[in-house]
């Protein structure tokens, strides 16, 4: 433990390494649940309407479209760590039976039809772009070839992101699914790691477009019932990723007064909340994705020493709570609260020792 009674970055390796495993069954199993199942999209009178697992053929499971879509996720990143061989060879064999290219095209298909232009959009196709990062950060052999037939569902949420960024006259501010914040950060570090340098130049504009004038953000109003993003958070985030120092350090002291609150009342960790009502559980994920937030920003070197240390120490408080809620609501929350959980610690361990 560290001096602040929080645990220390080996504790957190520790710890990361003991939840890797956990993480990788609790996935394996999300996706091999066709039901419950929320089923979305838009559907005609000439096209049957089938089961999950023959409607999506990739991303069935999990309860809905974009939890398998970010489960596969958790699913390639684990494979990146130290998993046991045979823990490993289950995920990759399971990777190799949905990464195929019929299950893709059919996929698409279903993107492409009458109607389905809004689906997924902009969550779950900001988490496609995050999968096939992954995918291209594989250091399994097999990775390459798992990547090669979702390039053509790459492009299409490229090219639908960019064109929902561009039509939408005002940014989705709510801390749910359509966040915009969330979506274009997501989208712009797929952008920066695949030198998509059109994709980024466009999230820049759009980002300054929406959110470069805010002012005076009211941190009272978190959280909503509902959230599992911190709308404050969210923008902060994506502004430090596209903004330079000067720039960033102007904005942020004009859009978040409450920065220097010295007792961070606005960020305390979320410890009681419905867990029969699976929209209410996303509060046990705000934890996870505040922490995520706050340790990208200490990470990025834009928030001085002052805000370094007060944010880190309650960065791994929201982390360590987080953690102890990661059964909550069964399924509800189960389905996917271990990806929230693995973005906070990929950015908690590597930040270190800071």
């Amino acid at each position: 433990m560290s001096s602040s009674g929080l645990p220390s970055a080996e504790a957190w390796r520790k710890r990361s390494r003991e939840l890797a495993a956990g993480f990788v069954r609790t996935a394996l199993e999300n996706l091999d649940t066709e039901y419950p199942h929320a089923a979305i999209g838009v559907e005609s009178e000439d096209t049957p309407f089938l089961r999950p697992r023959e409607r999506h053929p990739v991303f069935f499971g999990a309860y809905d479209w974009h939890s398998a879509v970010h489960n596969c996720w958790l699913l390639v990143h684990h494979l990146s760590l130290d998993l046991p061989d045979d823990l490993s060879g289950r995920a990759g064999e399971f990777l190799a039976r949905r990464f195929t290219s019929a299950n893709l095209g059919q996929e698409i298909g279903f993107l492409e039809r009458l109607g389905n232009t809004g689906f997924e959009r902009p969550y779950g196709l900001a988490w496609v772009l995050q999968l096939t990062t992954a995918l291209r950060r594989c250091p399994v052999p097999a990775a390459s070839g798992w990547l090669e037939p979702f390039l053509p569902v790459e492009q299409l949420a490229v090219e639908r992101l960019t064109d929902y960024f561009t039509a939408l006259s005002w940014p989705f501010r709510a801390g749910v699914h359509n966040n915009t914040a969330f979506a274009m950060r997501l989208s712009y570090l797929h952008a920066c790691d695949t030198e998509h340098e059109e994709l980024a130049e466009h999230i820049r504009a759009e980002a300054q477009r929406f959110f470069l004038e805010d002012r005076n953000y009211n941190s009272n109003f978190e959280p909503g019932g509902e959230d599992f993003l911190s709308p404050a958070l969210c923008e902060v985030s994506l502004m430090a990723e596209i903004l330079s120092a000067s720039e960033f350090q102007d904005w942020f002291r004009a859009f978040l007064p409450d920065r220097y609150d010295e007792e961070l009342s606005w960020l305390q960790p979320v410890e009681h909340f419905s867990e029969s009502d699976g929209r209410m559980v996303h509060l046990a994920g705000l934890n996870f994705s505040r922490a995520w937030c706050l340790l990208g920003l200490i990470d990025s070197g834009r928030l001085g020493e002052a805000l370094d240390v007060k944010w880190l120490m309650r960065a791994d408080l929201l982390l360590q709570t987080g953690l102890g809620q990661l059964e909550a609501g069964g399924f509800r929350g189960r389905h996917w609260l271990p990806t929230f959980a693995a973005l906070a610690l990929q950015a908690r361990l590597k930040l270190g020792d800071k």
